[in-house]
C-alpha cells in the first residue's frame, strides 16, 4: 500500500503535510489497518505513494527493468521519485531513497522557482533538473511523471537533451493519476 510520507520499514505515515490526520504527528498505519481488517495472517506492507507508483509501472509493463516515477505536485518546488532498478525497489537508509526534493535548493533556474512551479515552462525546466539528476544516478530504462504541469513529453525530453545527451536518455512517459498505480 502506498501513502504519503509512508515508512517501508517502520508502517507509520509521518508528518504528511498533505494528509490532515497525519500531519503533525507520526501514525502506525500498517498496525492500525492490521487490527481493522481483524485476518491473523494479513500483513500490511506500507511505502510511499512514489514508491508504490513505481513499482506499479514496473509491473504494469514487461518492456523496462529499471523505472523511475516523478510525483511533483503543482504550485510546490519540491517533489520525490520512486526507483525499481532491475525489479528490486530501492528503498536506502530510512527509507529515503528518491527523496530529491532538497536538491531543488541547488539548481540555478532561469526564473524565480516559486513563480516558476505555476507555469508549464517552469515546471518542464525544475522536473528536468531532477530527472538529470535521477538519470545521471540511476540510468534507468524510463521514466514515469507524475506532473500535471509537465505533461508534454516531448517538451520534457528537449529540455532533457540541453543537460544530458540523447544517447542516455530514457523513454519518457506521462502519467496523469498515479493513484491508480498504487
Amino acid at each position: 500500500m502506498g501513502a504519503p510520507n509512508g515508512n517501508f520499514y517502520s508502517g507509520s505515515i509521518a508528518f504528511a503535510p498533505n494528509l490532515a490526520w497525519a500531519a503533525k504527528t507520526e501514525v502506525h498505519f500498517s498496525k492500525l489497518l492490521e487490527k481493522e481488517l481483524g485476518y491473523k495472517d494479513v500483513h500490511v506492507t506500507l511505502t510511499n505513494d512514489a514508491n508504490a507508483a513505481a513499482m506499479g509501472c514496473y509491473v504494469s509493463q514487461t518492456d523496462f527493468d529499471s523505472v523511475v516515477f516523478h510525483i511533483q505536485q503543482t504550485g510546490v518546488i519540491g517533489c520525490g521519485e520512486g526507483v525499481v532498478c532491475d525489479g528490486h525497489l530501492v528503498k536506502g537508509r530510512n527509507n529515503y531513497a528518491g527523496e530529491v526534493a532538497p536538491l531543488g535548493k541547488t539548481f540555478k533556474l532561469s526564473g524565480k522557482r516559486h513563480e516558476m512551479v505555476w507555469t508549464y515552462e517552469g515546471m518542464t525546466e525544475i522536473v528536468s533538473r531532477f530527472l538529470a539528476t535521477t538519470i545521471c544516478n540511476v540510468a534507468p530504462d524510463a521514466i514515469f511523471v507524475g506532473c500535471h504541469l509537465t505533461s508534454d513529453m516531448d517538451a520534457l525530453h528537449d529540455e532533457l537533451a540541453t543537460i544530458i545527451p540523447e544517447q542516455y536518455l530514457p523513454d519518457l512517459f506521462w502519467i496523469d493519476d498515479h493513484r491508480e498505480l498504487i
